[in-house]
């Protein structure tokens, strides 16, 4: 039986499939060529394929294949790791060879795809002769990033992704936002977009402001309401038709409005909107709102922030290990981290606390508990150990030189943080 030398008529090699750039699960292909003919190919049965963490092994068993396969495929690879293979040929009756060559693979790490937006979706309107500003990001790929940005009117400048300048031409513009990172082979990516600009004549009906980012807020923390202010600028009544939302709809909230059907002739009205983030990342939405008997519109209100990651509410108090003295008072105070509620419930377990944490000591000595629980999350409270002592008590005897029986008063001040006490003393005399 030759099988222990057939692998040396094996030509092996090692391909790894991975997908730059973007997230896959990775694969390493192993294949090989069979043994030429005139040789035991006939005793062979399967081949076995192994894998070990280091070079040299011990190596495991990662998949069998039938002889007529010279190929096997290992989908259990991890990023970031190096694996090492052999290959051996096993007969009908189960026996198998010695090991292939060595071969390794090395698993690359997946980054993120690169991709460019605008901060604000879609592109703002401007106005001729009002300055305008609006910012293009990337992400994903290997920073640095280089920018350049086309199909802008004039009066529009760019530098590193920001678009800034007072327009002079109005009119409807295809902006295309190129960037490229800087990969070993840079990657590019491009996004086109429509600026419209108008004409101060034509801007009847306005919103104050045009735009609003909220910044970063966990998912599921609302922000405050943010008032948007709208201004008929015409000489006659204009009736409020219909209002849309687009893009992330979801993470912004109708906050209330005053706004009537009909908007008088210079009259404003102000309506808000919350943001309320239902994901990470960056979150855009425009909300249109179209008039009857009027230009300029519809008008659109661009909103945007940031979802950012929920960090756990956590509470402290202090002081933390103060003395009372029974029957006395101790002012807590509760911080609530992480939360716009920083609203906390008092607790003890002997003595009385008030709801703006007024401790006020049982005349019993010894230690009791104080806790501070988190109203938007009752999970998550801290605690003070409070020493109770006992009040101060003096006794005094007096010895007169009459007969007559006497009560002498004795005034002891500044004992205990200047306060004082009186003791009274019975006259004994002989």
């Amino acid at each position: 039986m030759r099988i222990r030398s057939l692998l040396s008529m094996l030509v092996f090699v090692c391909m790894l499939f991975a997908l730059p750039n973007v997230y896959a699960q990775h694969s390493v292909q192993l294949s090989w060529t069979a043994p030429l003919p005139g040789t035991d190919t006939n005793a062979l049965a399967d081949y076995n394929c192994y894998r070990a963490g280091v070079t040299g092994g011990p190596y495991q068993l990662v998949l069998s294949v039938p002889v007529s396969v010279t190929s096997c495929t290992d989908t259990t690879v991890q990023a970031g790791l190096t694996y090492f293979y052999v290959v051996r040929a096993v007969d009908s009756v189960g026996t198998q060879s010695v090991n292939s060559n060595q071969v390794s693979a090395t698993i690359p790490v997946a980054t993120a795809p690169l991709s460019v937006a605008a901060s604000i979706l879609p592109l703002p309107q401007g106005t001729v002769g009002s300055a305008y500003n609006v910012k293009f990001l990337a992400a994903g790929g290997v920073a640095p990033y280089t920018y350049s940005i086309s199909g802008l009117p004039s009066g529009l400048i760019s530098s590193s992704g920001v678009v800034s300048g007072t327009p002079t031409a109005s009119g409807t513009f295809q902006v295309t936002a190129k960037v490229t990172d800087s990969e070993t082979t840079p990657v590019s990516v491009s996004t086109t977009l429509s600026l419209t600009v108008v004409t101060a004549s034509t801007a009847v009906v306005s919103i104050t402001p045009t735009s609003h980012s909220y910044g970063t807020l966990a998912v599921g923390v609302k922000s405050a309401p943010q008032a948007f202010v709208y201004k008929n600028g015409t000489s006659a009544s204009i009736t409020l038709t219909s209002g849309t939302m687009s893009g992330n709809s979801a993470d912004f909230i109708y906050g209330g409005d005053n706004c009537p059907s009909v908007l008088a002739a210079g009259a404003s009205c102000t309506l808000n909107w919350v943001f309320d983030p239902t994901a990470t990342g960056t979150r855009a939405a425009v909300n249109a709102v179209t008039f009857t008997g009027a230009t300029g519109s519809p008008v659109n209100i661009n909103l945007s922030g940031t979802g950012g990651t929920i960090s756990a509410i956590a509470v402290s108090i202090s002081p933390t290990t103060p003395s009372v003295v029974a029957g006395k008072t101790q002012q807590f105070t509760a911080t609530v981290s992480n939360s716009t509620n920083t609203a906390v419930t008092w607790s003890v377990n002997s003595g009385t606390i008030s709801s703006t944490g007024l401790f006020t000591a049982s005349p019993v000595v010894g230690q009791v508990t104080v806790k501070a629980t988190s109203q938007a999350d009752t999970s998550k409270f801290a605690t003070a150990i409070v020493t109770i002592t006992a009040a101060p008590s003096y006794v005094c005897s007096v010895t007169g030189t009459t007969t007559t029986s006497e009560t002498l008063a004795v005034v002891i001040s500044n004992f205990s943080k200047g306060q004082s006490v009186t003791v009274i003393c019975p006259v004994t005399h002989p």
